[in-house]
């Protein structure tokens, strides 16, 4: 009498699992779209800052790699855009192609908020156009893409 009871129980356990098996076929979880924009050159100034000669400071590098392979683990990276002064960061390049970055080239008067007392030579073009132009492409790809996740790295 135990027995047909146990094939009962295994039939069930077996069932169970077949139900589970269609139903995450059918309900599969949807992959998050995400939008990536860097503000490079506050990213790469930041980096640097400690370094009164300006040479020092584009030694210094973004490990665009480790930030890649982290925003896998988010989802499906849609958009991918970096802003900055592409003339003064030009060793970036190949990084930029091998992670399919759209470089956003800024141009814009050279400033020197705080960092005037480095005396920077050449100086540093630091300012809010980055953030400005981020702002206002964010706003247009929200109405015209499908975007999950946003991103903004600087």
């Amino acid at each position: 009498m135990t027995k047909p009871h146990h094939a009962h129980s295994s039939h069930s356990q077996h069932s169970s699992s077949q139900h589970s098996k269609s139903s995450s076929k059918t309900h599969a979880p949807a992959v998050a779209r995400i939008a990536v924009y860097w503000n490079f050159e506050y990213l790469h100034v930041a980096l640097g800052q400690q370094h009164p000669n300006v040479q020092h400071r584009l030694a210094y590098r973004v490990n665009i790699g480790a930030v890649v392979r982290g925003l896998a683990a988010l989802g499906r990276v849609h958009l991918h855009r970096a802003y900055a002064n592409w003339t003064q960061l030009q060793h970036y390049s190949n990084d930029l192609q091998q992670h399919d970055i759209e470089a956003i080239q800024l141009f814009y008067r050279p400033v020197w908020p705080i960092y005037e007392q480095a005396q920077h030579n050449p100086p540093v073009a630091v300012g809010n156009g980055a953030a400005l132009r981020i702002s206002v492409d964010l706003m247009d790809d929200l109405h015209q893409q499908q975007i999950d996740t946003i991103v903004l790295i600087g």
